[in-house]
């Protein structure tokens, strides 16, 4: 019985799990992606792993959307906390699993400058402002504090693949 108890406990919590080290009031990534506009503008506290590749600076869950890349991380100038901390992990090449807290955006409307010609400002009518490099991502969050930061090692590390389709660049995590 003892053995079978200590198995499942190796198994249901292999690797880095996410949702015991958030604290109280943190958003996962799944959460924050089912109400893009009902975070926008607003304050979050969110765990995630945070990864570094050669234009990217990202926010993923491995376990919400099949691991997808899902929010650029841009920081505040004087960032607080365990700015130090990240900074030792990145610069090792590895994943961190981190909690920030900053300002959401998503969902928010281009901004069209009215001096475009009609037929341009038509095809911007109704499109949501896109973030990171090339536009890539639907969010972005602005760090104002890390509030922890953890050394997920390099194993878990994602590489970053290209996808064109049409007229759209896509940059998805390679299985």
């Amino acid at each position: 019985m003892q053995r079978s108890l200590i198995v499942a406990l190796l198994v249901g919590c292999s690797g880095f799990c996410i949702a015991q080290d958030q604290s109280p009031g943190t958003l996962d990534l799944c959460a924050l992606a089912a109400n893009l506009k009902g975070y926008s503008g607003r304050d979050a506290l969110i765990t995630a792993f945070f990864a570094v590749g050669r234009e990217n600076v990202v926010l993923y869950d491995p376990k919400c959307q099949d691991g997808k890349l899902m929010v650029w991380v841009e920081f505040q100038p004087n960032v607080a906390g365990q700015m130090k901390a990240l900074r030792r992990i990145v610069e090792k090449g590895h994943l961190a699993l981190v909690t920030v807290e900053g300002t959401m955006h998503a969902g928010e409307p281009v901004k069209v400058d009215p001096k475009l010609p009609d037929w341009l400002k038509d095809r911007f009518k109704g499109s949501s402002q896109t973030y990171g490099h090339l536009g890539s991502f639907d969010m972005m969050i602005k760090v104002r504090k890390v509030v922890q930061a953890k050394d997920a090692g390099g194993q878990n590390r994602p590489r970053f693949r290209l996808i064109c389709r049409s007229d759209i660049l896509i940059i998805s995590r390679e299985r």
